[in-house]
């Protein structure tokens, strides 16, 4: 996008947002099947509050109700194709859509070799169906519609209360491997990710391993004893679902999490261990490094480093600490991630390929404040630091220096009705310069520019 242009997009896109949501009473099907507020389960969508959770955790039943899902409902003879059981099950969906403007720090925008132009989750919709089949066993379905989508993002089974009320579930299924935490990243309120979760996502950050947070298919066992303070889960996954991998072979994910949480204060913390065989190293060209495959270096004339016979090879561990406090008109979150990863030495012909061990360690602290029912402004601080390590490509050995990806986020949020948002935000590149690298259409490695975003970004639920 031409910087000559960028504002008035900018401006049309914004009154085209405002005018879009209009005030209007379209509410989500559990709202409209409980005839509650969507503010009932969630606190800053889609963030989940306490009842939220217990929502969830008792198979999308009323929290202490185990009948299916049934007290509380509207009755089917007013809106039968809500309900669920012998009528039609409850679907819903949801748009999402946003621009960014991206500005260097240094205003040298017509030098494009050195800008990192990225986009957001942009035009995005996904159709929703979750509900009760009957007591105690609910479902969730959430399908990609769109053309380049990834399909069934979640789709599982929940079975719940067993051996009495919140003690023991299990989900069979496709579902997000850390949900359960108090702060999981795949209900992030702000629209740029949390550099602690994801650290770097430049070429150093793709030739991470696995990392927990992402769908995939597996079983999770929970619980929430009698709804008190204290939650569990434990996690299996395939462990093959990279998101960035164009290689998947064998695998699987493992996870425990513990989770104490009262009225205002709660602390969760998880391990993760991932093994995998998803990630395809390639030389690049006139150069002994060595960096994670991407389409754009697919030039027929480099070497190539797979996993050798589908051997999960990529073996990531993690822990999570994750922290919330929150009253009715603000909330603060802090998160702490710690991250091993190893990838095991590989040939291709008389080539050969090994790495070191890389560590990353992240944190963030993040503020919600609530000036009323329309308006919500927030401000985060996420920070991710990488270790040093060295590749050795054919006996010749390459230092890699530590880096250090940061970023300040504002965000104003927008809700002229309970389940649509417009949210307008402002991302500061703090990154030093030995994260900021990226591959030119020559196969070589280049620096870009800290960067300034201003995003925008909408989401609707129907």
């Amino acid at each position: 996008m031409s910087k000559n242009y960028s504002a008035p997009v900018l401006a049309v896109v914004i009154l085209l947002g405002i005018g879009y949501f209009q005030p209007a009473e379209a509410v989500t099907a559990f709202a409209k099947k409980y005839s509650a507020p969507c503010t009932l389960c969630h606190s800053s969508w889609p963030r989940l509050n306490k009842v939220g959770f217990q929502f969830k955790v008792n198979g999308f039943q009323l929290p202490g109700g185990m009948d299916g899902s049934k007290a509380g409902k509207v009755s089917p003879e007013w809106n039968l194709h809500l309900d669920s059981g012998s009528a039609n099950p409850p679907l819903g969906l949801r748009v999402r859509g946003g621009l960014v403007v991206t500005q260097p720090a240094d205003d040298s925008y017509s030098d494009q070799e050195k800008n990192y132009l990225c986009c957001t989750e942009t035009n995005r919709l996904s159709l929703n169906s979750a509900g009760t089949v009957k007591k105690n066993i609910g479902y969730m379905l959430n399908y990609e519609l769109n053309p380049n989508g990834n399909g069934i993002d979640q789709g599982y089974l929940r079975f719940v209360n067993m051996f009495g009320q919140g003690y023991l579930g299990i989900d069979l299924g496709a579902f997000y491997t850390d949900d359960f935490s108090l702060v999981p990243k795949n209900r992030n309120w702000f629209g740029e990710t949390d550099a602690a979760y994801y650290g770097n996502l430049g070429l150093r950050g793709r030739s991470q391993g696995m990392a927990s947070g992402y769908a995939d298919t597996g079983f999770r066992v929970y619980g929430n004893p009698n709804y008190g303070i204290f939650s569990y889960d434990l996690v299996y996954v395939t462990g093959g679902q990279a998101v960035n991998g164009r290689y998947r072979g064998r695998g699987k994910g493992t996870s425990v999490m513990g989770r104490v949480e009262g009225e205002k204060f709660g602390v969760s913390a998880r391990f993760w261990s991932n093994k995998s065989s998803s990630l395809v190293f390639r030389k690049l060209t006139g150069s002994n490094r060595v960096v994670y495959y991407t389409s754009a270096l697919d030039d027929g004339t480099t070497v190539e480093f797979l996993p050798l016979n589908n051997n999960p090879d990529e073996d990531t561990s993690e822990i999570i600490l994750n922290m919330k406090y929150e009253v009715p008109k603000w909330q603060v979150e802090g998160v702490y991630v710690q991250n091993n990863f190893k990838v095991g030495s590989r040939t291709s012909g008389a080539n050969s390929f090994s790495r070191s061990n890389i560590t990353r360690s992240g944190i963030s602290i993040g503020g919600i404040y609530r000036f009323s029912n329309l308006l919500t402004g927030g401000m985060r601080y996420s920070r991710s630091s990488m270790s040093s390590f060295s590749e050795v490509y054919n006996g010749t050995a390459t230092n890699i220096s530590a880096s250090t990806v940061s970023r300040l986020d504002f965000q104003l949020e927008l809700a002229p009705v309970q389940n649509a948002r417009l949210m307008f935000g402002v991302n500061f590149d703090g990154s030093d310069i030995g994260s900021r690298e990226k591959v030119d259409s020559n196969g070589n490695i280049v620096e870009y520019q800290q960067q300034t975003k201003f995003v925008l970004l909408w989401d609707w639920a129907i």
